[in-house]
């Protein structure tokens, strides 16, 4: 399996979540580390005001940008060369060849090449360009400098780490096994700025954050959700075929992603995982079906009856592992796909109130342009907290369409905004 760091021999436990022994920890990553001091050296994002960086992140990137000689000028090129449009996109890239290198001087990859993720596919040779980069910039120089302010920002973040795991796979009734191969490595890493990075190869799980003043709960949630259930489908393959028909028509939300749209197992693991986030959160229900309602309009339909049949399994005494078939049955299909008649999804974006984009069928017509800017109207009263503005707004659409999703969900948060709770019930719910 994949290396996490080339790190120094660190006191037991002192960087190991005692709950999980071997199976979770937050550690540093000298490969990303490496790779992201070349991206700083080519002047990634030179333009962007350090202002709200991290104070190594300022630091770091002053020394690096003045780094000079041959190996730093062929850097300069390549990445250069292999820019993206999107800035975001570019760092996904260097970031996954980052987590499927080995360590230095030589970032060879441990995997096949038939294994890399997509992404790494453009910049593959890039190995020999930060190999060289590596030895004449004295990045492990630089790497041992900065290490003690790493390990105050793991000690920092190490207690949400524990709290997150517990309460996780508590709540799943999960015991994790330190003789598993599967690993989950949170990693701290200024360098990436205020983003947080998910990903997972073979039996390696990676969340990749910046230190901030408050932590990334919320994601690291997320991924470690993943890292739990993300097996469970594949280990009953004829229950989860019978949700066939669901994602069928789940498929046809424009903002469903490809991957779940291509995926079974991954789309009901990605409901299943938001629905459990929905029960450790403890939110008011206005806010509960708020999510359920949006998450549905994505293509998440499972979201809200995995919700309830949680209230089940929470009943129940085996870990979802064990439960996860009986869990499944409970949610019926024929009774989901009845629910989901005539379901309407969110478009692909909002539509702004210039725009001709259709929100319903007639791309173009009158009828498109007039909704579109109604919706909009809507929108912008809610984004301003003006719940009387947007009633209107969503009023007007509702008389003239009745039932229209946007517009119904749009009424309800206007409810919210309002503190007339009973009335937003009763709109989240219709749309659930």
């Amino acid at each position: 399996p994949p290396q996490s760091s080339t790190r120094r021999p660190d006191p037991p436990g002192s960087r190991v979540l005692p709950a999980s022994q071997t199976t979770v920890s937050v550690d540093t990553n000298l490969q990303l580390f490496a790779t992201l001091c070349a991206l700083q050296a080519a002047g990634f994002e030179k333009e962007v005001s350090d202002a709200g960086f991290h104070p190594l992140r300022r630091s770091l990137r002053s020394q690096l940008f003045r780094q000079q000689g041959p190996a730093t000028e062929a850097l300069r090129a390549y990445v250069a060369e292999h820019r993206l449009a999107d800035p975001s996109a570019t760092l996904s890239r260097y970031v996954s060849f980052a987590l499927v290198v080995g360590p230095p001087p030589n970032f060879s990859y441990i995997f096949r090449r038939d294994e890399l993720p997509p992404d790494v596919s453009p910049i593959e040779n890039f190995n020999e360009v930060l190999a060289n980069f590596y030895a004449e910039a004295k990045i492990e120089r630089l790497w041992a400098q900065v290490q003690p302010d790493y390990d105050r920002e793991i000690e920092r973040l190490s207690p949400t780490v524990t709290q997150v795991v517990n309460t996780s796979s508590g709540f799943l009734r999960e015991l994790l096994d330190p003789t598993n191969p599967r690993r989950f490595t949170v990693v701290v890493e200024p360098l990436i700025g205020g983003r947080t990075s998910f990903r997972s190869y073979g039996t390696n799980y990676y969340v990749v954050v910046s230190p901030r003043a408050t932590p990334p709960v919320d994601e690291i949630r997320h991924a470690f959700l993943h890292f739990l259930l993300d097996p469970l489908a594949s280990r009953s393959p004829n229950v989860v075929q019978a949700k066939r028909p669901l994602l069928d028509i789940a498929a046809r939300a424009p903002r469903l992603p490809v991957t779940y749209r291509d995926s079974l197992s991954a789309w009901l693991t990605e409901c299943l995982v938001r629905a459990v986030e929905l029960k450790l959160r403890k939110l008011s229900p206005e806010q509960t079906l708020a999510i359920i309602a949006e998450a549905q309009s994505d293509g998440y339909v499972l979201v809200g009856p995995f919700y309830r049949q949680l209230n089940v399994f929470q009943q129940a005494e085996p870990a979802m592992s064990f439960y996860y078939p009986d869990f499944l049955r409970g949610v019926r299909t024929s009774e989901e796909v009845k629910r989901l008649e005539g379901v309407q999804f969110a478009s692909q974006a909002p539509a702004p109130a210039e725009s001709s984009e259709s929100i319903d069928a007639g791309a173009g017509s009158g009828e498109s342009l007039e909704l579109a800017a109604w919706l909009a109207e809507g929108d912008r009263a809610i984004a301003a907290r003006d719940a009387a503005a947007a009633i209107s707004a969503f009023e007007k659409v509702l008389a003239k369409y009745p039932g229209q999703p946007r517009a119904v969900y749009g009424r309800a948060v206007a409810a919210v905004l309002q503190g007339d709770m009973e009335r937003a019930r009763a709109l989240f719910s219709a749309l659930v």
